[in-house]
C-alpha cells in the first residue's frame, strides 16, 4: 500500500476507481459528536492537509458514479467526550484502532476512541492522489490499488510511539517544536519526549524557582525561555493531535546549568567536565531545589509521565567530595528520593539506561528507556519495568554516534519486532532520539524527516521488520511519496533520491501573499457590485413615497410595495431557518425547484430592471415618430398592456434562456444583480425599529447555522447548503443565489450571497426614504414657550409633516450607511481571504451598518422619528383613484413646494373609453 506507516489490514475491490471534488467534499460526524473530533477535521480542513494542492478543470474526469461526496465518521458514544490518550499504555493500542471503507459517495470512518478517528482521518488523507494530468483527486492505496471499495482495518502495535528532541544543547524556537509535534501527528506519532534542560542550558521558566531559568537558560537571555502560557499551550496543542508531552529535567548529572541560578544546589566539583558536574544530594538546598522542580512540572505539563534523566556517564564528581563506595550508594537514595517525589505527584517515571552501570533501580514502577541492546536483553530485574527500546535509534554527531539516515533506522532497533512477535506486555513501544549537539532550528527538520518517518512505520507496524540485508525498495518507493506529502503540506523534509514533487504555489516564509489579496480585483469587483445594486435599488424605491418628494417623472408603483411588519420580521427568520434545514436535509433533490423557482423570479426582475429603460426608449419614438410604434397592446382577460412591459418580458426571458444554455458566471451574476435590485427596490422596512430586529435576528441567525449547527448536526448547515448548491456534481450551472467573480492572483471565486446584498441593502434604502422625510421637518426641532425655548415633543415631531422649500435632501444617513456597508463587506471579504475560512457577511455587515447609524441619528436628534418611522397616511392615497401624498402637503401654497404636486382627481369612465378607443397607438390582440 502506498500508505504510511503501513496499515495492518488492507483490501482492495475490483470496482472502478475512485476521485473526490475538493469544493464540494465534506467531513460529517455521525451520532454522538466528538468536540476532540471535530476540531480534527476542522484543522484537516483549514490547513489544506486533504487537499494541498489545487485543482485545475478536470473535474469532468471525474463522473457521478465514482466521486466519494462525503467522509462520515463515527465515534463510539461511550468514549465520544473523551479527551486525552489514556495511561494505560498497552491498552492505547486498541484505543487508536479505526475501520475506514471508502466507497461511492460515501466514506465510512469508524473508531472506538477519539484518537481511533484521527488516526483514521490521516489514512484517509493519504489515500487522495493528487493527478496532475486530469487536476483532481483520485482516492488510491497506491499505484497499482486504485480500485473500489477501500476497506481497512488498522491499529498500531505499540502504543507508545515517540520522538525526544533536545533544546538543552541548542535553542529551538517555540515555532519549531510546533511543527515538529504537528508532522508527528502525520506519521501517526504519540509522544514527544522533550529533552529540556541539559548542561549547556536551563530553558524553562519556572515560578518556584525563577532564578534556574532566568540564570541558566541560553545567554541569560529571557527570549529564550519557554514560558508557561507557552508549555500549556504546546501541550494543548500536541493533546489536539493525539500526541502526549512527555518532558525530561535531567539530573543528578548534565547540570551545570542548575549552578548559574541555584549555584549552592550543585556540587563543587575541581576538575571535572561541566558534562559530569553533579547535584549536591547531600545538601539540603540541592534536593530542596529538585523537589520544587519537579512538583512545579506537574502543574506546568500535568500528565502522567515525568523522565527524570539519570543519564549518568560516571560518578566522578561525587567520588571526589566523599568516601570510597559511598558515590553509589548515595546515588540509590537519591533515585529513591526523585522517583518518590514523582510518584507522589501521581506519575510514572522514566530513567535512561545508562545508570544501571552504577546503581540498582528502586523496587518501584518505572520505566527504562535503553540505547543498549544488551541492557534490554539482559536478565537484570525486570519485575517492576517497562521498556522503551531506542536501540539503535540514537542520533547524534559527536564521538560517540552519527547522524541516522532512514535505512539505518529502518533496519536498526530490531527487537522492536523480536518482541512484538512475542507480545512482550513490558515493551511500551519505542522512540529515536535526535540529540541537540548539531541540531538547530536551520536543519531540525531536515534531519528528523523522513528518517522519524521510518521509526513510525516500524513502531505502528512491527511486521514490517526487514531482513538485515534487504535492498527496502518497496519500502522507499512508499517513503518517497510520503515525503512529498510532507513537502506538499510545508513540512522541509529531506529529499531521498533525485524526484520531483509537485508543491503549493509558491509563498513567502510568514505566508504574506495573502495580503495581496486585500487589492484583489475579484474582492474590488465584487464590492462595487454590491454597492450599485443597494444604491439604484434605494433611489428605485423612492416610487413609493408620496409624489412631492419623489423624483420627478418616476413612476407610481406603491400597491406593488411590500412593507415588512414587526411580525413578519421576526417570522422571516423562523421561515428561513425552516427553509435552511429543508435544504440541508433534502439537497439533492431540490435543485431541479431551485432552477424553476430562481428562473421565474430571474424572468421578473430582469424585466422590473430594464422596464424604465424600455419605457424611455418607446416614448421617445412614440414622440419623434407617432404612429410608428404602438405604446399599447390589449389582450383578453389581461386589458392593455404596455409594450415596453411586454418587450422587458423578453428580454427577461432570454437572459434566462441564456443562463440555462450557457451556463455560465457571467449570465448566472447578471440575474442575481436583478435580483438584488429588485429585492432592495421592493422589500420595504418601515422604521429602524422593524429594520433593526430583523437584521440582528438575521445576525443571529448567520452566526448559528454557520458556526453553532456544527455542534447539533455534525456540520455546518450554512456552509453545507452553500457547498451542495454550488457542487458542479449536482448543480450543472451556477445558481444566481450568489455573485460569483474569479480571482485574478488565484484559482476560485469570490461569492458574495444575494441575502448579504438585500438585507443590508433594504436597511440602506430605508435611511434614504428617511432622509426624504426628514426633509419636510422644520430644521428646528425646537419651539418658543413662554416659558422659552424647549425640544419638541415626539407625538409633535410626528404630527409636524410640513417640508421647508429648498433643494433636495442631503441624503446624510444614506451615505452614511451605503459607506458603512462597503466598509464592512471589504472587511468581511479581507477576513475571508487573509484566514481561508468562512465568514458570515451578516456578521460584519449588520454592526457595521446599525452602530453607526444610531450613533448619528442620536448625535443628530432625528433616532426617535427614525425608530417610529413616517406615519402610515404617508404612504396612502389621498381619496380613492388619487397619487400618495399627504392632504396637508397638497393645501400648501405653490411656492412651497420643490416639486410639482399632482391633483387628485377621479378619472371619468366615458373619458378614459374614449381616450382607449381614440388611441392610435394602441394595438388590440
Amino acid at each position: 500500500a502506498g500508505i504510511w506507516p503501513q496499515v495492518k489490514e488492507l483490501e482492495v475491490g475490483m470496482g472502478k476507481g475512485l476521485c473526490v471534488n475538493p469544493s464540494s467534499f465534506r467531513v460529517l460526524q455521525m451520532g454522538t459528536m466528538s468536540l476532540w473530533v471535530q476540531r480534527a477535521i476542522e484543522r484537516y480542513s483549514r490547513d489544506d492537509l486533504f487537499f494541498p494542492l489545487p485543482v485545475g478543470e478536470g473535474l469532468e474526469g471525474c463522473p457521478q458514479t465514482t466521486l466519494v461526496k462525503k467522509l462520515h465518521i463515527w465515534v463510539d458514544p461511550a468514549n465520544a467526550a473523551l479527551e486525552g490518550l489514556p495511561a494505560n499504555l498497552p491498552s492505547t493500542r486498541d484505543e487508536e484502532h479505526y475501520y475506514l471503507a471508502v466507497d461511492t459517495p460515501h466514506a465510512n470512518l469508524t473508531c472506538g476512541h477519539p484518537v481511533g478517528c484521527l488516526r483514521g482521518l490521516e489514512t484517509f488523507a493519504q489515500l487522495l492522489t493528487y493527478d496532475a494530468d486530469h487536476g483532481l483527486y483520485d482516492v488510491s492505496a497506491g499505484p497499482e490499488q486504485g480500485g473500489s471499495p477501500i476497506i481497512i482495518s488498522d491499529a498500531p502495535t505499540y502504543g507508545w510511539r515517540g520522538v525526544m528532541i533536545d533544546t538543552g544543547r541548542h535553542y529551538l524556537s517555540p515555532r519549531a517544536l510546533l511543527r515538529v509535534v504537528n508532522t508527528m501527528s502525520l506519521n501517526k506519532l504519540n509522544v514527544f519526549h522533550w529533552h529540556i534542560s541539559d548542561t549547556y542550558a536551563f530553558p524553562l521558566a519556572l515560578e518556584s524557582r525563577s532564578a534556574l531559568g532566568e540564570e541558566g537558560t541560553w545567554e541569560a537571555d529571557s527570549s529564550t525561555l519557554y514560558s508557561k502560557p507557552f508549555v500549556q499551550y504546546l501541550v494543548s496543542y500536541a493533546a489536539d493531535r493525539g500526541i502526549r508531552v512527555v518532558p525530561e529535567l535531567d539530573s543528578p548529572s548534565r547540570v551545570y546549568s542548575w549552578g548559574k541560578g541555584e549555584p549552592e544546589a550543585v556540587t563543587r566539583c575541581p576538575g571535572v567536565s561541566p558534562e559530569d558536574v553533579m547535584i549536591n544530594a547531600s545538601g539540603t538546598v540541592g534536593m530542596a531545589v529538585v523537589e520544587d522542580v519537579l512538583q512545579e512540572s506537574k502543574t506546568l505539563f500535568g500528565g502522567d509521565f515525568l523522565h527524570v534523566g539519570a543519564d549518568v556517564r560516571n560518578l566522578d564528581c561525587w567520588e571526589s567530595t566523599s568516601s570510597p563506595g559511598d558515590a553509589q550508594k548515595q546515588l540509590e537514595l537519591y533515585l529513591l528520593s526523585v522517583f518518590q517525589m514523582v510518584r507522589e505527584s501521581e506519575r510514572t517515571p522514566i530513567v535512561w539506561d545508562n545508570v544501571l552501570r552504577f546503581a540498582s533501580l528502586p523496587e518501584v514502577p518505572r520505566i527504562v528507556q535503553t540505547v543498549q541492546t544488551a541492557v534490554a536483553n539482559s536478565s537484570w530485574s525486570i519485575r517492576t519495568t517497562s521498556l522503551i527500546l531506542s536501540n539503535g535509534w540514537e542520533g547524534r554527531k559527536d564521538e560517540e554516534g552519527e547522524v541516522l539516515d532512514w535505512k539505518t533506522v529502518y533496519r536498526g532497533n530490531r527487537e522492536l519486532g523480536a518482541r512484538a512477535s512475542q507480545d512482550d506486555p513490558l515493551v511500551a513501544g519505542g522512540e529515536i532520539v535526535h540529540w541537540g549537539y548539531d541540531l538547530d532550528g536551520t536543519n531540525l527538520e531536515p534531519r528528523l524527516w523522513p528518517a522519524s518517518s521510518a521509526a513510525a512505520e516500524r513502531l505502528w507496524n512491527a511486521d514490517t521488520l526487514p531482513a538485515a540485508d534487504a535492498t527496502l525498495e518497496d519500502v522507499e518507493a512508499r517513503l518517497r511519496r510520503m515525503r512529498c506529502t510532507l513537502v506538499q503540506r510545508g513540512v522541509f523534509a529531506a529529499p531521498l533520491a533525485p524526484e520531483y514533487c509537485a508543491l503549493p504555489p509558491v509563498t513567502n516564509g510568514e505566508d504574506m501573499e495573502r495580503w495581496k489579496f486585500l487589492v484583489e480585483p475579484a474582492t474590488t469587483t465584487i464590492t462595487l457590485i454590491a454597492f450599485a445594486c443597494i444604491y439604484v435599488g434605494a433611489h428605485r424605491s423612492l416610487m413609493f413615497i408620496p409624489s412631492s418628494v419623489r423624483v420627478p417623472g418616476s413612476v407610481d408603483m406603491t400597491e406593488e410595495v411590500s412593507v415588512v411588519s414587526l411580525k413578519q420580521a421576526i417570522l422571516f427568520p423562523v421561515v428561513a431557518s425552516a427553509f435552511l434545514l429543508f435544504c440541508f436535509a433534502f439537497i439533492d433533490y431540490i435543485i431541479v425547484i431551485f432552477t424553476v423557482f430562481i428562473s421565474i423570479a430571474s424572468v421578473s426582475s430582469v424585466a422590473m430592471a430594464v422596464l424604465p429603460c424600455l419605457e424611455t426608449v418607446v416614448t421617445c419614438i412614440a414622440a419623434v415618430a407617432p404612429g410608428s410604434l404602438p405604446t399599447h397592446v390589449r389582450f383578453p382577460y389581461a386589458g392593455r398592456v404596455s409594450v415596453a412591459l411586454l418587450a422587458s418580458l423578453l428580454v427577461g426571458l432570454m437572459a434566462v434562456v441564456v443562463w440555462l444554455v450557457e451556463s455560465t458566471w457571467w449570465a448566472a451574476d447578471f440575474l442575481g444583480i436583478c435580483l438584488a435590485v429588485m429585492g432592495v427596490t421592493f422589500l420595504h422596512l418601515p422604521n429602524l425599529k422593524v429594520a433593526y430586529i430583523l437584521l440582528w435576528i438575521f445576525f443571529c441567525y448567520d452566526l448559528f447555522w454557520v458556526f453553532l449547527s456544527s455542534y447539533i448536526f455534525g456540520e455546518s448547515v450554512m456552509e453545507s447548503v452553500a457547498v451542495g448548491l454550488a457542487d458542479p456534481h449536482e448543480v450543472t450551472r451556477p445558481l444566481p443565489i450568489a455573485l460569483e467573480i474569479p480571482y485574478v492572483f488565484r484559482d476560485g471565486f469570490q461569492l458574495l450571497g444575494l441575502g448579504d446584498i438585500v438585507l443590508p441593502g433594504t436597511l440602506v434604502a430605508l435611511l434614504l426614504r428617511l432622509d426624504y422625510y426628514l426633509a419636510e421637518k422644520p430644521s428646528s426641532r425646537r419651539r418658543e414657550t413662554s416659558e422659552g425655548d424647549e425640544e419638541m415633543t415626539t407625538d409633535e415631531l410626528l404630527e409636524e409633516e410640513i417640508r421647508p422649500p429648498g433643494a433636495p435632501p442631503p441624503k446624510i444617513y444614506f451615505t452614511l450607511g451605503i459607506v458603512c456597508y462597503m466598509l464592512g463587506l471589504y472587511t468581511c471579504l479581507a477576513f475571508l481571504i487573509i484566514f481561508q475560512t468562512a465568514q458570515p457577511a451578516l456578521i460584519y455587515l449588520v454592526p457595521f451598518t446599525t452602530i453607526p447609524t444610531a450613533i448619528v441619528a442620536l448625535y443628530r436628534k432625528d433616532f426617535i422619528v427614525m425608530w417610529h418611522g413616517p406615519p402610515k397616511s404617508y404612504f396612502e392615497p389621498v381619496g380613492e383613484g388619487g397619487v400618495p401624498g399627504l392632504i396637508e402637503m397638497q393645501e400648501l401654497p405653490d411656492e412651497a413646494m420643490p416639486y410639482d404636486v399632482l391633483e387628485p382627481t377621479e378619472p371619468d369612465e366615458d373619458e378614459e373609453q374614449e381616450d382607449y378607443d381614440d388611441d392610435s397607438m394602441s394595438v388590440e390582440v
